[in-house]
């Protein structure tokens, strides 16, 4: 998950994910905490590329909230910090 991108193409959003050693246990493994992190990051990182602050400002203006009712990972295999 860290260093350069490989290819970006495609993708309208690429953005660098920053590790830290509380990310990861004593086997250098990704905790599954540390992902849901990443992904929560990149989401909004997503969003602030794209509506940005008109997002927050439409959300504030009709009252809503908004929250992550769900979210499913699919764990394929372990991940260690050079990933």
């Amino acid at each position: 998950m860290g260093g350069t991108p490989t290819a970006t193409e495609g993708y309208r959003v690429a953005r660098p994910v920053v590790l830290t050693d509380a990310d990861t246990d004593r086997q250098a493994h990704l905790n599954n905490a540390a992902v849901a992190r990443i992904l929560n990051d990149l989401r909004v990182a997503y969003i602030m590329h794209g509506p940005g602050m008109l997002w927050r400002d439409y959300i504030e203006a009709e009252e809503l909230t908004v929250v992550v009712r769900e979210l499913h990972i699919s764990y394929d295999r372990e991940a260690t910090i050079d990933d």
